[in-house]
């Protein structure tokens, strides 16, 4: 053992037996008993304020001041106290202040735990406004010769640390039910864990989250209550602290207009360049718009919103002479929008429609029953081959390996257009015919159930 590490021995030695026989000495005082009501003491003439309790912050000790004596201005003025745990006959621990300012510039701090558990001294000099907390583990003691300025010097588990303190705050408020709720830690003295319960767990207790700012949604509108349990690893133990909180979940309600009942939105061949859908709404409570998929409607505005306010939205003119539908969903309810064609629009050739009479006459099938077996929603329209026959096609209406229904436009001497068909199955079919010139239009079928049909209509077109 060196010469240099001897004497710090010897001095911490010294001090602790120094402190022992001072808690004996008042263990011995039976007029001198630590009081349950007293759980602070006043030291070197009221100067310090000294507290003590358990880590977990669960027990406050009941104190007892042993010795005070100030400075005179010739020496250093010294006072101690003593702290009981459990029993007020016994002392568990001690606590010493020393007035070394003439020789250190310091008042020096000295503490020591006999008990089992690890304890918090918290020392506050009224006159120079320091405040200082100690850990100190079972077992152990220690000298801060640094009060109440500078670096705490910490010895055999003693140690200065600040005050744990659970706090938070959170955004929105109120707070509406199926509205994210922000959490944001207010907490002080270096927490590095937390612990949050949001008070809609399906056990009690347990951690909603561990983030340090989490964000947290209540499904359904009620109170709760909001519990923050933080923790620190300190060198000797672990420093829990906890705070609970009532919130109240408000239940957003929202007023459409127009309204969403029974939801159908009509528009015309020449589309809307300014639609609007109005919702009126509480402040905090967020909505939005959404397409059921891209279609002929684009927003010309925000699409997410919070409290009242218009979801804006463009409806493209329709090109085609046919009507044609989207969904649109807005605040938790849904649009059924359609548009209508332009009866006089040119027919567009596509793999679904034919175009006879030089595009006059717009042609399309499909199953009446896409779901009967082998059916499709779409049916493949493909214009026959060979001079002469531009005007007459043929439909796939469930396969693709042969034509199911030849369909024919032509002129007749009575001045009117024929329009000729005829099945090669037996489901069920429609077939709609559009006349570009009149804007008039017809449908045709062989019935509900199906069925094999051939027909002509002369007159109508």
């Amino acid at each position: 053992m060196t010469s240099r590490v001897l004497p710090k021995i010897l001095a911490l030695a010294v001090f602790v037996a120094g402190m022992l026989d001072a808690l004996a000495v008042a263990a011995l005082n039976s007029t001198n008993p630590c009081d349950p009501n007293l759980t602070t003491a006043s030291l070197l003439s009221s100067r310090f304020l000294v507290q003590a309790a358990t880590a977990s912050g669960g027990v406050r000790l009941a104190s007892v001041r042993l010795t005070d004596h100030a400075t005179d201005g010739s020496g250093p003025g010294v006072s101690s106290a003593a702290f009981c745990l459990a029993n007020p006959e016994s002392y568990d621990v001690g606590v010493k202040v020393l007035d070394a300012t003439r020789t250190s510039g310091h008042f020096w701090v000295f503490g020591t735990n006999l008990s089992g558990q690890t304890v918090m001294i918290t020392v506050t000099d009224r006159m120079g406004g320091g405040t200082r907390i100690y850990k100190v583990g079972p077992l152990a003691t220690g000298v801060d010769k640094t009060f109440p300025t500078g670096r705490t010097a910490a010895l055999s588990g003693a140690s200065s640390l600040p005050s744990l303190i659970a706090g938070f705050i959170f955004s929105p408020f109120p707070v509406p039910a199926g509205v994210p709720v922000t959490f944001t830690d207010q907490s002080q003295g270096g927490p590095n864990s937390w612990c949050w319960a949001f008070g809609d767990e399906t056990a009690h207790g347990d951690c909603t989250s561990r983030d340090q700012n989490p964000t947290h949604t209540y499904a359904n509108p009620g109170a709760y209550t909001i519990q923050l349990d933080i923790s620190r690893d300190d060198p000797v133990a672990v420093v829990t602290a906890s705070l609970t909180w009532p919130i109240t979940v408000i239940a957003c309600s929202f007023h459409l207009t127009p309204s969403p009942s029974p939801g159908l939105l009509k528009f015309g061949p020449g589309g809307d360049p300014a639609a609007s859908i109005h919702v009126d709404t509480a402040a905090v409570c967020g909505w939005g718009g959404k397409l059921d998929s891209p279609s002929f409607i684009d927003f010309s505005g925000p699409t997410t919103l919070l409290g009242t306010g218009n979801l804006d939205y463009r409806v493209e003119p329709n090109p085609t002479g046919r009507v044609r539908f989207t969904s649109l969903a807005v605040a938790g309810s849904t649009y059924l929008i359609r548009q209508d064609g332009d009866p006089r629009a040119p027919c567009r050739s596509d793999g679904f429609t034919l175009c006879p009479i030089a595009g006059r006459f717009e042609v399309r099938a499909t199953l009446s029953n896409p779901n009967s077996p082998g059916g499709n929603p779409n049916a493949k329209a493909v214009w026959t081959a060979g001079a002469g026959l531009l005007n007459a096609g043929y439909f796939w209406l469930s396969s693709l390996v042969s034509p199911e229904l030849l369909v024919k436009v032509v002129s007749s001497d009575s001045g009117h257009y024929c329009v000729s068909f005829g099945g090669l199955t037996d489901l069920p079919y429609v077939i709609t015919v559009r006349d570009s010139t009149s804007g008039l239009t017809k449908t045709y079928s062989n019935g509900v159930t199906g069925g094999f049909l051939a027909q002509s209509d002369c007159t109508t077109f």
